[in-house]
């Protein structure tokens, strides 16, 4: 039978096509119906043993849930304090920096050395700074507190070290600068080296000799270096230092906490010198061919002084040393013209670099550039030129963080140690090395670490030759670097050895 329209349903609740006198009533139904209904469902999820096992989700059964939340407050309280530590690193990083950064800021080179006044460093009464005047500048940095830094010098050869004396006693707290100590490490047995060690010694209350229980660079590190202390190691073959050389590196070991070394930008380093070759900071030189007519100055180290290189050839062999002196054999092409020869520079011969021996260096760690000694003399000369034409920024590459450094990130390549910062714990935590040392602190720990190894590319020095440069010895550049030392850095004058 057909309802009619003023019908109800069942539970009394008036129906859709009810009257619209009733419509209100109808309204206030519907609601009570969906509270009864909402109701239900909060009843339902507050039962929670009978929601979740009819649910069949094991992971919200209640016994897991405050499991999960005690994991979960663990580990926010383990970030958190990983972060207050983190912060009070960066904190205290920042301090240290805040009180290395010069007052006034460095020039991006060394000044110009056209006029006969030299570059003289002055002492300072006041060893809490370090300040080094120039005629066209003046800087002042500030020895961070509370960091004892130490050379290291693994010493071995007077005739390179008489030259290196200078620089480090230019860089001495006493005299204003960074280095509180400088220890020397003995790693050699020849009787002449030893006894100029002695006299050395002797010349500064900072100097100390470290003698050690047997040969051999993981000697030196596994008996001279100590927790706590900061070291630069150096080479003993060091014949530059640019003056800010050392206060830029430890700003930069500073400043990246996490690195793992911080080295300066070698000149006469394989990797280093195709960089510096396609930057454009080497020159086009070659070796006279026969001695000059009347006898050259000692004491000049100038490039402008050089006469122009002469000849049709423009050509010169690599010279790679062959026997266990890396000497190149006196009858090969490559070999020096004669003792204390000069290379001289092609002054507008167009496209000569290209066919001079830097073109042949390689960014290879047993490259031209290890092997060639004359790779490494057209270097030099170079640096010296670049120096008087105070165009030290040719050498500046990588990534500008500020005036004070610029910072080129080694990666999975091998590099040179021959002036490397480094923590002293690092070493420590890490010794025995997994490999000789060099590969071992500037590749293999700091990949096994996670750690980069850097260069300040505005750090600069000179590495004077590795083993296999021997005929280095050949050319006047010894005589060069000693002049400049004389004239810049030393207080007293030093002679040939």
């Amino acid at each position: 039978m057909p309802h009619s329209k003023s019908e109800s349903n069942e539970t009394g609740a008036s129906l859709p096509w009810s009257s619209p006198s009733s419509s209100s009533d109808n309204l206030n139904a519907i609601e009570m119906q969906n509270m009864e209904r909402q109701s239900r469902h909060r009843q339902a999820w507050l039962r929670w043993p009978q929601y979740s096992k009819a649910a069949s989700f094991p992971w919200i059964r209640p016994r897991y849930y405050l499991t999960a939340l005690g994991i979960i407050m663990v580990l926010t309280a383990l970030l958190l304090l990983r972060q207050h530590k983190y912060a009070l690193a960066v904190k205290l990083h920042a301090i240290q920096l805040e009180k290395l950064i010069p007052s006034a800021p460095p020039s991006e080179s060394v000044p110009t050395v056209e006029s006969s006044q030299p570059i003289t460093h002055t002492e300072l009464s006041d060893h809490s700074s370090a300040t080094f005047h120039n005629e066209s500048s003046a800087r002042t940095w500030v020895k961070p507190d509370g960091v004892k830094i130490i050379a290291l010098i693994f010493y071995g050869r007077p005739e390179t070290v008489s030259i290196l004396d200078c620089y480090m006693k230019q860089n001495l707290v006493s005299n204003g600068g960074f280095l509180d100590e400088v220890h020397w490490a003995v790693n050699t047995d020849k009787d002449n080296a030893l006894k100029y060690l002695d006299g050395l010694i002797e010349s500064s209350e900072e100097y100390q000799k470290i003698v050690l229980p047997g040969l051999g660079f993981d000697s030196v590190w596994e008996h001279a270096v100590t927790r706590g202390n900061l070291y630069i190691k150096i080479d003993d073959d060091i014949v530059y230092v640019h003056e800010d050389a050392i206060p830029n590196l430890i700003y930069t070991k500073l400043k990246h906490p996490d690195a793992f070394g911080a080295s300066a930008n070698l000149i006469n380093s394989p990797s280093l010198s195709w960089l510096h070759y396609h930057l454009g900071a080497i020159h086009a030189y070659l070796p006279e061919t026969k001695a000059p007519d009347s006898p050259q100055d000692p004491d000049t180290w100038r490039a402008s002084s050089l006469p122009t290189w002469e000849g049709d050839n423009i050509s010169f062999p690599l010279g790679l040393g062959t026997n266990n002196d890396g000497l190149v054999d006196p009858h090969d092409p490559g070999a020096p013209p004669f003792k204390g020869h000069r290379w001289l520079p092609l002054r507008d011969r167009k496209n000569s670099l290209m066919r001079t021996p830097i073109s042949q260096t390689e960014f290879d760690a047993y490259g031209g550039g290890w092997k060639s000694w004359a790779i490494a003399a057209q270097q030099h000369y170079s640096l010296l030129q670049n120096i008087e034409a105070n165009e030290m920024d040719r050498y500046h590459f990588g990534r500008s963080t500020d005036e004070y450094e610029s910072i080129y990130t080694m990666g999975d390549s091998r590099m040179n140690i021959n002036f490397l910062c480094i923590w002293g714990d690092d070493v420590v935590d890490n010794f025995p090395f997994p490999d000789i040392d060099e590969p071992a602190l500037s590749w293999k720990l700091p990949q096994k670490l996670q750690r980069p190894y850097l260069i300040n590319t505005k750090a600069s020095v000179a590495h004077f030759t590795f083993m296999t440069q021997h005929d280095l010895f050949a050319t006047d550049l010894l005589d060069r670097y000693r002049a400049y030392a004389n004239e810049m850095v030393c207080t007293e004058k030093i002679k040939p050895i």
